[in-house]
């Protein structure tokens, strides 16, 4: 590695300030910006299954012998309504007693089998609800209205709600085949939390209680404004899921001329896909016996586990495909446009972790964690004071009660990091700066893109996400024009994987704390690496350096050329290929006005033009005899004959052969465009100024198109091809035949 100077030692140090500070204003600010509801945990998982078995088994109902399945619950609108209405510490208040929000929710079933038991008992221990599943033509009696209330009554009254306690809200028949289910709905008198009210759900059937269920009933007024409200972050979220879309056809254009060019390192793409695929997996394996909760039992067990596993398994394939094809599509433009930063490939190669930037470009990235929790600290301090709201953090989920939770952890440090970063920095920020947006704009707007992406989470006002996120891309992306890709993977990383693994940190749990220290922490291991080579190069230093300044014997010295240049004439020259045999070169040049092909012999000699057409005739190549040269041309063609082929041809309703038209055109001309742009060939003022007609005409044709009938669209568009094919016709009569060489040579 190379030696640290006195300006890498002022960085280090700096770095070392930031994770302090941003330590201390984590710990002095996290829980006023991110509070916790409180969860009092009388009983775990296993103590809560032994409570509802007890429960069951006092109704008469047999579970031994049946398979069982767990998970815990939060019951969202409830919590959310009582936060919003009453504030984090009155909700607090009735959490676990009146407002029974949080819930172990179990079950006891046999595969195939209709019947099974189910039980709901609270963290405190207390029975919120069961639930006894029976077939829809089970016999049992059918009972009047009153004789069914009074066994319900009954029940209610064991629990401790006599009928003076409760109002009567709703009652509802329902007729089987072979008996009468009737389902009582009472409310507590004289008691609400604002205008929530606790009620009680109990089904009898024939002459048994069934079913029990106690709820926290928020008003349905308040749930269709919440639900207007949070449309406003939906929309913002789904606006920047056009920008993401938008991205992703630029990337795959750019992925095309790059495969053309051999530019893709594909071992590189194949590291990242697979590592993806194996997390993704592993996570899917994790969670399967959680899934049990959601079993059909009218199908067999092993169908349930197969169909889980066929499911997580392409799921984890569509995972690794998803990050190789960013991968391979943001690394070539990246490293194209920031040759002086680390490559992907070379950050965690052998000679990468000896480098002195990678070394530097880790501490800066876990200088980034501290600070990025620090700052979102005091944003949603500070916003909190002008109103922003968010709910409470539940310090509790199911990732605790399975075998391999540190692989949640990795996958979900690991894939929005490399998802992220790379559509968000390494593709967008290089793909704009290649196209001459300027490196303010191709900052900031991915970064608002990337920030309004996350608009979706509940937090209010509806674009409060947004602004976080959007000023924090901000600066990782000016960042990243600094300092490379590397620290945004590094810190993007960590602040999702110890996020996740907060919980088992908190678990006290030996193996939780340890797997979740270890997956979160897991890029310190490239940094030790780097500390022991700095570490060994202050005793090498002084060799290398030596040796650096001795000359090698036998070393090859540059070899000196001369370049001739062969072509005078005004205009764009590209495409220059050379004949086989060597004697002329043929090329594309604007010279006339428009691309059209050109040839000339290479000792000497004027061009001919061997190509005259209004459309840009490019990329010339000889066929092995030089006798023809075939060219890519953009004269005719399109969606004028791919939509009639489609519905004359093979009958394709007509919408659908329209957008199919669409997306090949727009495929294509993406893909020619980054070659033309890479070409000089683009004029980046006037696609501006014509992409913004292109967009309006896109919607105006979209809302339009949505109004017209099949009928009125085939008239539209056989007038439009009437309207082109005279176009074209004009066109080709007025064409000028190609001018023919003459002296040296034939080519056709």
């Amino acid at each position: 590695m190379e030696k640290l100077n006195p300006r890498d030692r002022r960085f280090l140090l700096a770095c070392v300030a930031v994770m302090v500070v941003g330590a201390a204003l984590t710990a002095l600010l996290f829980k006023r910006a991110f509070p916790e509801a409180s969860i009092e945990f009388r009983v775990n998982r296993s103590q809560a299954r032994v409570a509802g078995e007890k429960f069951l088994q006092g109704l008469g109902r047999d579970v031994s012998g049946k398979k069982f399945a767990g998970r815990f619950d939060v019951e969202d609108d409830a919590k959310v309504y009582l936060e919003r209405e009453l504030g984090l510490e009155r909700a607090g208040r009735h959490y676990g007693t009146d407002a029974k929000v949080w819930r172990w929710k179990m079950r006891w079933f046999r595969s195939g089998v209709k019947e099974e038991e189910r039980a709901e008992i609270t963290p405190r221990g207390d029975l919120a609800g069961f639930e006894s599943v029976r077939r829809e033509d089970a016999p049992g009696a059918r009972l009047t209205r009153e004789a069914a209330s009074a066994i319900a009554r009954r029940f209610l009254a064991g629990r401790g709600l006599p009928e003076s306690a409760l109002k009567t809200i709703e009652v509802t028949p329902v007729t089987r085949p072979k008996r009468t289910d009737w389902i009582f709905v009472d409310e507590k008198r004289d008691f609400a939390m604002a205008d929530a009210t606790v009620r009680y759900r109990t089904t009898v059937s024939g002459d048994e209680v069934t079913g029990f269920r106690e709820f926290v009933h928020v008003p349905e007024s308040w749930l269709r404004d919440y639900s207007r409200l949070r449309s406003k972050n939906l929309t913002a979220g789904t606006v920047a899921s056009f920008g993401f879309f938008l991205t992703f056809v630029a990337m795959i254009g750019v992925l095309i001329t790059k495969i053309v060019r051999h530019d893709v390192r594909w071992k590189l793409v194949a590291v990242f896909g697979v590592i993806a695929f194996v997390l993704a997996l592993l996570s899917t394996l994790n969670a399967i016996p959680l899934t049990l909760y959601e079993y059909d039992t009218a199908s067999p067990l092993s169908s349930h586990v197969t169909e889980k596993l066929v499911l997580g398994l392409l799921g984890a394939i569509a995972t690794g495909a998803g990050i190789a094809v960013i991968v391979a599509a943001s690394e070539p433009i990246y490293r194209e446009r920031f040759p002086g930063h680390l490559s992907l490939s070379g950050m965690f190669s052998r000679r990468g972790l000896k480098t002195k930037r990678f070394f530097l470009s880790v501490v800066l990235g876990y200088a980034l964690t501290a600070f990025f929790f620090a700052y979102q600290a005091v944003f949603y301090v500070v916003a909190a004071r002008f109103g922003a709201w968010a709910p409470a953090e539940t310090p509790y989920n199911d990732l605790l009660n399975t075998a391999l939770p540190w692989a949640t952890v990795l996958l979900i440090g690991f894939l929005p990091a490399v998802s992220e970063e790379g559509i968000s920095r390494m593709f967008s920020i290089s793909f704009l700066d290649r196209l001459g947006a300027g490196r303010l704009v191709a900052v900031v707007l991915p970064a608002i893109i990337w920030g309004f992406g996350h608009a979706a989470y509940p937090n209010q006002p509806f674009y409060i996400r947004g602004v976080e996120v959007g000023v924090a891309g901000i600066l990782m992306g000016l960042l990243m024009l600094r300092y490379g890709v590397l620290p945004l993977l590094v810190w993007h990383f960590t602040v999702d994987a110890i996020y996740t693994a907060f919980l088992l940190l908190r678990s006290g749990n030996a193996y939780y704390v340890v797997s979740g220290a270890i997956a979160a922490g897991i890029l310190l291991l490239p940094l030790a690496a780097a500390l022991v080579l700095l570490a060994a190069a202050a005793g090498t230093w002084w060799w290398t350096a030596r040796l650096s300044q001795t000359p090698t014997t036998g070393q090859a010295m540059p070899v000196q050329r001369n370049l001739t240049r062969l072509t005078f004439g005004s205009g764009l020259q590209t495409d220059v290929t050379f004949s086989p045999d060597g004697r002329f070169i043929a090329y594309a040049s604007d010279r006339a006005g428009n691309f059209d092909i050109w040839v000339q012999p290479v000792a000497g000699g004027d061009a001919v033009q061997i190509t005259k057409s209004p459309d840009p005739d490019t990329q010339p190549a000889w066929s092995p005899d030089g006798s023809t040269i075939a060219f890519r041309s953009e004269r005719d063609g399109g969606g004028v004959f791919l939509v009639p082929l489609l519905t004359l041809g093979l009958g394709v309703p007509i919408r659908v052969a329209i957008a199919a038209s669409l997306i090949s055109v727009m495929s294509t001309a993406v893909a020619s465009a980054t070659v033309n742009l890479e070409r000089g060939l683009v004029n980046m003022r006037l696609g501006l100024l014509l992409e913004v007609a292109t967009a309006t005409g896109a919607l105006t044709g979209g809302i339009v198109a949505a109004h017209l009938t099949q009928r009125q669209l085939f008239l539209v568009f056989a007038v439009t091809m009437a309207s082109m094919g005279l176009l074209m016709a004009r066109r080709s009569g007025r064409r000028a035949p190609p001018p023919r060489w003459s002296g040296w040579g034939r080519t056709t």
